[in-house]
């Protein structure tokens, strides 16, 4: 596939948090509705448990990779606190404990401890603590966008103002010229 390539490094680098943000979130996702399937006594692979670990790995994977690469930038606040919000909420420890335990319980034909209509809401909403991060980092691509525009109008205005003062005095200097020449040419005709 081709990339977009920017002329703005911090939108790049932007683009790039909130696909992986957007990856965590589909991975995880892909975890939790295996633990909901398995849930519901829905037939699941026979390595059930290796994709569901393999969906968490490739999800906390790509999460350390967003922290690490959002730690070399500026960002607002905002963005630290969804960063701090879903960590705290879906990569807390006795989240994952609780989610592995339901999953195994699920697989074994146990009872889970944990009703569908609970774990359904209950994952979702862990979900959407990694989707506000997608989100935060949206909302701080348009606000920069917003100020490069801003920046670009004003020198473009300043651009257009030097260019048209440059173009009157050189209209100055062309009739000034014009009439130092003229002028004693005609006084000799």
């Amino acid at each position: 596939t081709a990339l977009v390539k920017l002329d703005d490094a911090m939108i790049d680098q932007l683009l790039i948090l909130k696909q992986l943000a957007w990856i965590a979130r589909n991975t995880a996702g892909d975890a939790q509705v295996m633990v909901s399937n398995a849930l519901v006594g829905q037939k699941l692979p026979a390595d059930a448990m290796n994709r569901y670990i393999a969906n968490l790995g490739k999800a906390d994977s790509v999460w350390l990779a967003m922290e690490e690469m959002s730690a070399g930038l500026k960002m607002p606040s905002q963005f630290a606190e969804a960063l701090a919000r879903a960590r705290s909420e879906f990569f807390d420890p006795k989240y994952s404990e609780m989610r592995l335990k339901v999953f195994k319980a699920a697989l074994a034909g146990e009872d889970a401890g944990i009703k569908i209509e609970d774990w359904t809401s209950m994952s979702v909403a862990k979900l959407a603590f990694l989707l506000g991060v997608a989100e935060v980092v949206l909302d701080v691509a348009k606000d920069h966008a917003g100020v490069q525009a801003a920046s670009a109008l004003r020198e473009f205005v300043l651009s257009a103002t030097l260019l048209l003062f440059a173009m009157l005095l050189v209209a100055a200097m062309i009739i000034l010229v014009s009439r130092r020449v003229t002028g004693p040419k005609k006084a000799l005709r």
